[in-house]
């Protein structure tokens, strides 16, 4: 189960989105992104859809714990999570929400085979073995200096940019 944990109406809540939470969201707010928006609000209207929300969640949660064979806990209504919210708690609240629907809209990929792609593993390895160069004024921009390279050395009074002069 993918669920965010939280600390909600004094017991430890799980925010489950489920396909069911999903529905019920799409009947109270219109859908997900209206349930953001409708939560970001810094008023009373934001922290009642905040308790509707979480609510949801939080049974989905409950649910979900139960058909796994925990045992139960009561389910705490937006009235009992909006009675015994401390005004510190609801940031926490107003953040879980969304990650508990980033979860649940989110997936797991899982590679179909072990076979590693020799092209882009060789890549990957000339990137993170690419040399650095020292940067030296050069007219209007700058230009860079190779490690050997003898074709061009900085003027004595120009040194690599970010180096500090001896003399200064």
């Amino acid at each position: 189960m993918k669920a965010v944990k939280i600390e909600l109406a004094g017991r430890t809540r799980y925010l489950a989105f489920t396909v069911e939470a999903m529905f019920q969201m799409q009947e109270l707010f219109g859908g997900s992104a209206e349930l953001i928006d409708a939560i970001r609000a810094d008023n009373r209207e934001g922290f009642d859809a905040a308790c509707k929300a979480a609510a949801i969640l939080a049974e989905q949660g409950e649910l979900v714990r139960r058909a796994l064979g925990y045992d139960p806990e009561p389910l705490a209504d937006a009235a009992v999570i909006a009675a015994v919210m401390q005004p510190a708690e609801v940031a926490a609240l107003k953040t879980a929400i969304p990650s508990a629907l980033t979860l649940g809209y989110g997936r797991e990929v899982e590679p179909d085979s072990d076979e590693v792609d020799m092209g882009l593993a060789e890549l990957q390895a000339q990137k993170k073995t690419a040399d650095t160069c020292a940067l030296y004024p050069y007219g209007s921009g700058v230009r860079t200096q190779q490690k050997g390279d003898t074709a061009f050395h900085a003027r004595r009074d120009r040194g690599p940019l970010g180096a500090v002069s001896s003399s200064a």
